[in-house]
């Protein structure tokens, strides 16, 4: 078993060997960063620029083909996505022996586009939500078989956050608030559980569409990211979203992503407790980050007053 620093290191001597497995007259590789994947931008000689993604997380080689089937799916669909490019042997992952290691690589063509750097208006929030409704209208026609495999996000992950947050809650959370957390996350397991899955309100999703996930060119917003692409109801995929918000921003992208796509009917409740389980699931994934206690720490007043409310069936995105 490797330390994720030699991991780190590994990704170092993949590089080299990954590109080998593509036909790109390469000019310049720009180290971008290290996450889940670290992360290289390409460019060639023919002024046309990749993200090489040397993969450190521990997904399959089926998981990570599947993102590249989906996204080939929505950029067939007018989306401008990233879109996965096949090596030499026809194939969208790229396998090299670095030492006893074998890792995984894959090659995207570059969105173009810049992050914003002035201030984000309303109007840009709403146009993010139109992105995602027409992310998720794309999606609605996409038959995914028995070999596309990717995670999903419901009530096992959710489980699965909160335990990870039972081992480190002491730090910034005292127990009687944690057991809150125990019996709002029960609460939304069950919400979750009737809620039916159709064509119309689960597929796949993007699960991550952020700010630093979006990119714009020419006031248009395109995504990036999908390394947390899997199954979900679209209402979580709308909630991921919201998170960090202010209302008037959560009106303006739900109004956005209404102009372009309907939501159910009644879907503020079932939208509070996605809202609520992106909050727990983002707690949890900082919550053995030492570097973020004091963040959270920050941020455990707000949120024990969020699921104060949602406890009490009091309506809480839109307001104050």
């Amino acid at each position: 078993m490797h330390t994720k620093l030699q991991i780190y290191d590994l990704a170092k001597d993949a590089v080299d060997a990954s590109l080998k497995q593509y036909n790109l007259d390469i000019h310049k590789i720009y180290f971008l960063g290290r996450s889940e994947h670290v992360t290289y931008r390409i460019d060639t000689y023919s002024n046309e620029s990749y993200l090489l993604r040397i993969h450190t997380n521990e997904l399959r080689r089926e998981e990570i083909e599947s993102e590249l089937v989906w996204l080939e799916h929505l950029s067939g669909g007018g989306l401008q996505t990233p879109r996965g490019m096949k090596n030499n042997n026809g194939q969208y992952v790229t396998e090299v022996e670095i030492g006893e290691a074998t890792m995984h690589a894959t090659l995207l063509v570059w969105v173009k586009g810049q992050s914003l750097q002035e201030q984000i208006t309303l109007d840009d929030v709403a146009h993010v939500g139109q992105l995602m409704a027409k992310l998720h209208e794309r999606t609605t026609s996409f038959q995914s078989g028995p070999e596309f495999v990717r995670p999903v996000w419901g009530e096992d992950s959710l489980r699965k956050d909160v335990e990870k947050l039972g081992r480190h809650y002491f730090d910034f959370m005292t127990d009687g608030e944690f057991e809150r957390v125990q019996e709002i996350a029960d609460k939304i397991c069950a919400r979750i559980h009737s809620l039916a899955k159709t064509g119309d309100t689960y597929g796949v999703i993007h699960a991550d569409l952020h700010w630093e996930n979006i990119v714009h060119n020419n006031g248009e917003p395109r995504a990036i990211d999908f390394g947390r692409c899997g199954f979900g109801f679209y209402l979580y995929d709308i909630a991921q979203s919201l998170m960090g918000q202010s209302p008037q921003g959560r009106k303006a992208f739900i109004d956005g992503y209404a102009k372009q796509r309907p939501l159910p009917a009644d879907y503020e409740d079932d939208l509070e407790s996605f809202f609520i389980m992106a909050v727990i699931e983002n707690t949890s994934f900082h919550s053995d980050n030492p570097e973020e206690l004091e963040h959270l720490k920050s941020l455990k007043n707000y949120l024990m007053k969020v699921m104060d409310r949602y406890l009490e069936g009091e309506s809480f995105l839109f307001g104050n």
